[in-house]
């Protein structure tokens, strides 16, 4: 998974390389934007739905902490 996210992050945003825990909003990668396409590549790419309420940063302001919301949602690898 974190591979997968980090490509997309590549080609979405142009990030060279990120860390797995480097904010993506406090290192400006993303924007509000740049959430929606996150959530569509999330939601495409591993068959999950996102809640309205669970659009909070806990969930997906890193690789490591998207990761993590996807394997709570029982995301395939």
């Amino acid at each position: 998974m974190h591979e997968r996210i980090h490509r997309f992050l590549q080609s979405a945003f142009f990030v060279d390389s990120i860390a797995a825990d480097t904010s993506f909003l406090d290192a400006g990668i993303i924007d509000s934007v740049g959430v929606l396409e996150l959530l569509q590549f999330l939601e495409d790419e591993f068959k999950v739905r996102v809640a309205d309420d669970e659009l909070i940063p806990a969930n997906l302001d890193s690789i490591n902490s998207v990761v993590g919301f996807l394997i709570r949602k029982g995301a395939v690898s």
